[in-house]
């Protein structure tokens, strides 16, 4: 995970795992964390290629405590595998996170106003 505390950029949160699943997603809530109170977040999940529900959940969770809980915009995710997009997609929560092609334009977008919408 790497992360950036500048006032003006979000922090970046590189899921470092192919695939997240039942077995290392507690892992994953570990490295979500930080994403709780910062004000602008990006999830670098260019990398990711497979997420069971067990792993969505762990986003879930993220979601609750940045939005719900602390009051911040939801996380930007760069996405790059078609079939994680659409998992999410699917399963009805595409909708919850701006989701960008590149981490660059999750920057970019976060940066702006921490809440673009571009997909």
């Amino acid at each position: 995970m790497s992360a950036d505390h500048s006032h003006n950029k979000p922090i970046v949160i590189r899921l470092d795992e192919p695939e997240w699943d039942l077995v290392n997603a507690h892992r994953l809530g570990g490295l979500l964390r930080p994403a709780y109170d910062c004000k602008s977040v990006v999830i670098d999940m260019t990398g990711v290629r497979f997420m069971d529900s067990v792993a969505v959940a762990q986003l879930l969770v993220m979601y609750r405590e940045r939005v719900l809980r602390n009051g911040h915009p939801p996380a930007h995710l760069a996405i790059s595998s078609l079939a994680v997009y659409r998992m999410l997609e699917i399963m009805g929560l595409r909708a919850l996170w701006s989701t960008h092609a590149t981490v660059a334009e999750a920057v970019r977008a976060a940066a702006k106003n921490g809440h673009t919408e571009a997909s």
